[in-house]
């Protein structure tokens, strides 16, 4: 498992930081850029999608893998409704496990996967 931060800076990062940060274990990852924009051009359209549930980004944000903790819900949830159980029974099982929905709220019938 790898521990990402992001840090804001106002300046330049000096050597000395950067050596720091790779004394303590840290390893340079990626470089973002700002600056302002002096032209009114429009700006671009961003298509934001939500990520289907039982995946999350890959470590190397280049795709999607498998949600551990969210597949073993939609396992659950899919070997009760194969057994026809009602949803409210699945909602209630899946809350006597401990789990929550991705918003960290109880389960109910009419709660999305």
């Amino acid at each position: 498992m790898k521990e990402r931060i992001r840090e804001s800076i106002t300046g330049m990062p000096t050597l000395e930081y950067l050596m720091r940060r790779v004394e303590l274990g840290w390893t340079l990852a990626a470089v973002e850029w700002e600056r302002e924009i002096t032209d009114a051009r429009p700006e671009p359209k961003t298509m934001a999608e939500e990520i289907p549930y039982g995946l999350q980004v890959s470590p190397d944000c280049q795709g999607l893998v498998e949600n551990p903790a969210e597949m073993d819900i939609i396992t659950v949830a899919v070997d009760m409704v194969v057994q026809d159980c009602p949803l409210s029974r699945v909602a209630a099982e899946l809350n006597r496990r401990g789990h929550t929905s991705r918003k960290g709220n109880p389960w109910t019938p009419s709660e999305p996967i």
